[in-house]
């Protein structure tokens, strides 16, 4: 099993990647990690993986039809029956991405890349992409024990009360339901001034819950209240869970703003892997 990933094809490819999972590989082991957890999300979701590789320098030029062969061929274990389609462009990751992506349903990034640092931190091209991307993003990493991530489990999604949440609990409810797993709705109420009392926190939550659950009676949902700044919050929920789901921006985001500072900051240093919504 191949990928035809031959640049001249470029507009048939970015056809193929309207409505898929893609995904952005680099032969690093970031990179594998994406790759294994996005396609067992497009296999969920009933989608086809398309898989990107971006040769940004000439003398790479001709390497990234061998990353894509191999690509298929992992993938045909992962998960048996996929379609996988794929690109090479002579561009750089992050640009790469963006383009390929723009009609896609969900990309799909290693936290940390070829030539990344590996641990909490959101290398160059997770962070472009989580700014600019017009689709969902999921970033991958290893859980702090450096294991791979478990793709199946416990669904956390942060509320704030803002606009934002609608979209960020139908993606979670969606998530969860695919995972067969328990949905935490999760609300950092910070102590001090100007910040939410402990009954208004918990109204929020159940209000969520009562307006969702309805609507996904499969799925368990549970409730948490945690007294703490929302990143610290959430990374602790995110220990031992299979995805942490969070809007691209909140409550508190300034009109301009594309890119939250929570989602930004959880993104590089969660303990599971991290969707963030539009």
């Amino acid at each position: 099993m191949t990928i035809d990933g031959a640049t001249e094809r470029g507009a048939v490819q970015e056809r193929e990647a309207r409505g898929a999972v893609v995904v952005g590989i680099d032969g690093s082991p970031g990179g594998t990690r994406a790759l294994d957890w996005a396609a067992r999300e497009a296999a969920a979701r009933g989608a086809r993986l398309h898989v990107v590789v971006a040769e940004a320098e000439p003398s790479a030029r001709g390497a990234g039809q061998g990353e894509l062969d191999r690509a298929a061929i992992r993938c045909r274990t992962t998960a048996p029956g996929l379609p996988v389609t794929g690109t090479v462009r002579p561009d750089s990751p992050a640009a790469a991405l963006l383009a390929v992506a723009a009609d896609a349903q969900l990309l799909v990034v290693g936290r940390s890349g070829r030539g990344g640092r590996v641990g909490t931190h959101l290398a160059s091209v997770p962070a472009a992409v989580l700014r600019f991307a017009g689709c969902p993003v999921a970033v991958v990493a290893g859980g702090r024990t450096g294991r791979p991530p478990e793709w199946a489990g416990e669904v956390v999604v942060g509320i704030d009360g803002s606009a934002a949440d609608r979209p960020v609990l139908a993606a979670a409810f969606g998530e969860a339901g695919a995972r067969r797993g328990r949905l935490t709705i999760a609300h950092a109420a910070t102590v001090g001034a100007h910040t939410d009392g402990a009954a208004t926190a918990r109204a929020l939550v159940d209000a969520a819950i009562g307006e969702w659950s309805p609507r996904h009676p499969s799925v368990e949902v549970a409730g948490r209240v945690v007294h703490d700044a929302p990143v610290r919050a959430l990374d602790g929920l995110s220990t031992g869970a299979a995805l942490l789901v969070l809007g691209a921006v909140g409550r508190n985001a300034i009109p301009s703003e594309l890119l939250g500072a929570v989602p930004r900051a959880l993104a590089g240093q969660a303990a599971c892997p991290v969707l963030v919504v539009r």
